[in-house]
């Protein structure tokens, strides 16, 4: 609480324009008094300087914040002051009931920088704090002991606009966030309201056990949750996280010890917990070194993933490793640097077998048939390509259990790190929102140890199978088709889709009609399950864009809805609902909306998609012959198949002449 009193004895003097003298009062605050009226005697020169670049760091901020590192007596962390790049003095272990000594020590700056109020706050100080250095140098050690971080200006905007202490009657910090004191740490724990849950255990006991390829918004929301709630039992289990493509995560949570806000809301409201079990982040380029230690560490046992479907390297229809891939081609070269998901974890268990330590367990928890399998398939094909004999030791000695995940996450959004920082009164630069709902589904293969899963709720099975074509043909399927014929009818959001009564009653065909029949699962009522999923499809307070779903279309129809419409036509049984999910995806990926508007499709074959648009125009029938013709999408079956073809044409037919919204009202009757 000293960080609170002393902030509020300057507030006051900042509002009141007083001067105290150090002899003022004699309180249970006066020290913080004290310390108060010294910052004051900088503020002229705050009020005189110009913050330059992108530091948002006043000058009486640098004051208070130094002397808050002071006034914890922590000789392991030095108040060091820079003027004009260079060090003044370190001033370690005083004694806060010494005003005097630290006015007289600190003088010449106060002198020298008067002397120059042009200065900017990035030159004054370099090294205030381990969280506020200079933007194009700000060192972190969350994953390395040090290393240089890219530019502010080419990190996230939650990072170029930096929280800072704000006094009263000062300027409101950027993007809408004011009078935040401090960013989410764990030195600002304390600071958080009381409905807020924190971590329950001591994070300085916690050591790495999981290593997380793709820690995205996803991940945080819903795997680290859940060993989150594990580590007050067994530490052990903490998880190092590494983004493969952008650093913009590690950069965000870098400053925040790797804490975060994960929001679980609905229409009622936000719980919010703050979720600690990121014990570090990495880039995957830039901290090679440190993934590579995490990932052939002894205490790592399980690998986890989320990369999306397209970063399995693989043939979507197949399930197989395309040796051509772009990134395959690199990691076959450059077996040392790798790039793709596949690479890195062939690379890390060649490196173990070398050591003589045992495989670790790779976990796969992207929406995949048999995820499982499919990255077994996919990464001892890679180690058979570099070296047979890898690719047996693989086979023998790693495992690669199954999963099912389950939980909406939206893609976070300025007004949701808005709505955070003014529920905690601290910033966090990347919260996650979600849903309430929540489910893990594991099939129990882990040879070398794992944690107390079914402690944090999580289904332990035998089979994941009948759960994981569940969630693929019913919520994913659904969560497609709503998404291509939302957007294309105009609906930003999947709850505004829902919300039409046509395409209500579309979804609705969809899942009772054609999935619920193609799946046999133990103990659970499918048409309640279809019932819950609508109910969350419907939850006005998650702002879920239809566009964000339909990104990478290609990579994801074959196990949405390609798989189900197989089996419809095995059984004989209607498929029109799943096939029109299929025509307005054709209809979306050829770029331009209903208005003659264009759409930024996102898709790894975009290129080739708008190529086939560009040649065959917006004929319906010619549309659909040549898309059928990409093989390793719609394999080489339905290409040939006069049933889906046939449906497939009218309803792309349709939704060029009459549109999206009525197309759906036609189907759903």
């Amino acid at each position: 609480m000293r960080y609170a009193s002393m902030m509020l004895a300057f507030e006051r003097l900042y509002q009141g324009r007083l001067i105290l003298t150090p002899l003022t009062g004699v309180s249970a605050g006066f020290g913080e008094a004290r310390l108060a009226t010294w910052y004051w005697y900088h503020e002229p020169i705050a009020t005189t300087s110009t913050t330059r670049g992108n530091s948002g760091l006043r000058w009486p901020e640098f004051a208070l914040r130094a002397a808050l590192r002071i006034s914890n007596d922590d000789p392991a962390s030095p108040f060091e002051t820079c003027l004009v790049g260079k060090r003044i003095r370190a001033i370690k272990g005083v004694n806060i009931n010494r005003p005097w000594y630290y006015l007289l020590r600190l003088l010449p700056l106060i002198l020298l920088a008067a002397c120059f109020p042009g200065l900017d706050n990035d030159r004054r100080c370099r090294a205030l704090t381990n969280r506020q250095t200079t933007p194009a140098t700000q060192e972190m050690t969350i994953g390395r002991a040090s290393r240089s971080r890219p530019a502010l200006s080419d990190r996230p905007h939650d990072l170029r606009n930096r929280p800072r202490l704000v006094s009263v009657g000062s300027r409101p910090a950027e993007k809408g966030i004011s009078t935040m004191t401090a960013r989410l740490s764990d030195q600002t724990l304390g600071l958080l309201p009381k409905t807020v849950r924190t971590p329950g255990y001591d994070r300085r006991m916690v050591r790495p056990g999981i290593v997380h390829l793709g820690v995205g918004a996803f991940h945080r929301a819903h795997q680290a949750v859940y060993i989150d709630g594990l580590l007050a039992d067994d530490p052990n289990w903490g998880i190092v996280g590494a983004s493969l493509r952008r650093p913009d995560t590690r950069d965000a949570l870098a400053s925040q010890d790797g804490l975060y806000a994960a929001v679980a809301r609905d229409g009622s409201g936000d719980a919010i917990q703050i979720v600690g079990s990121l014990k570090a982040v990495v880039h995957a380029d830039e901290d090679r070194g440190a993934l590579t230690d995490a990932l052939t560490a002894a205490d790592t046992r399980i690998v986890s993933l989320t990369v999306t479907e397209k970063g399995y390297c693989h043939d979507p229809a197949t399930g197989e490793l395309q040796p051509g891939h772009p990134d395959v081609v690199h990691d076959l070269q450059n077996p040392e640097t790798p790039r793709s998901a596949p690479g890195f974890l062939v690379a890390a268990l060649a490196e173990r077998r070398r050591l003589g330590r045992p495989a670790f367990t790779v976990l796969s928890c992207d929406n995949l048939p048999s995820n499982g399998s499919t990255a077994r398939q996919v990464i001892t094909a890679l180690a058979r390509l570099r070296e047979p004999a890898l690719a047996d030791w693989i086979e023998s000695e790693a495992a690669f259990p199954s999963t099912m995940v389950d939980r909406i996450v939206p893609a976070t959004t300025d007004a949701d790190r808005a709505a955070v920082a003014e529920a905690l009164g601290v910033t966090d630069a990347w919260p996650v929102v979600t849903e309430p709902f929540s489910q893990w589904v594991v099939e129990d293969n882990f040879p070398t140890g794992r944690p107390h899963f079914e402690d944090a709720g999580v289904q332990m099975v035998v089979d994941v199978a009948p759960y994981e074509l569940m969630k693929l043909r019913t919520l994913n399927g659904a969560h497609s088709t709503l998404a291509y014929v939302g957007y294309l009818a105009g609906f930003e959001t999947v709850a505004e889709a829902i919300g039409d009564p046509a395409l209500r009653a579309l979804i609705h065909r969809l899942m009772t009609d054609e999935v619920i029949p193609t799946l046999d699962v133990p103990d659970v009522d499918l048409g309640g399950y279809r019932d819950a999923l609508i109910s969350r499809f419907e939850n006005p307070a998650l702002k879920h864009r239809t566009y964000q779903i339909a990104m990478d279309g290609s990579q994801k129809l074959p196990q949405r809805l390609l798989g189900t419409i197989r089996a419809r036509l095995d059984a004989g049984g209607s498929f029109s609902c799943l096939a029109l999910g299929v025509a307005a995806w054709m209809r979306y990926a050829s770029g331009v909306d209903e208005q003659g508007a264009p759409i930024a499709v996102q898709d790894p074959l975009a290129e080739r998609l708008a190529a086939i648009h560009a040649e065959v125009g917006d004929d319906p029938s010619a549309l659909v012959s040549a898309y059928l013709g990409v093989e390793n999408v719609f394999g080489s079956d339905l290409r040939d198949n006069a049933d889906f073809i046939g449906v497939v044409k009218g309803h792309l037919t349709s939704l060029y002449a009459c549109g999206a919204r009525e197309t759906a009202r036609a189907l759903a009757g």
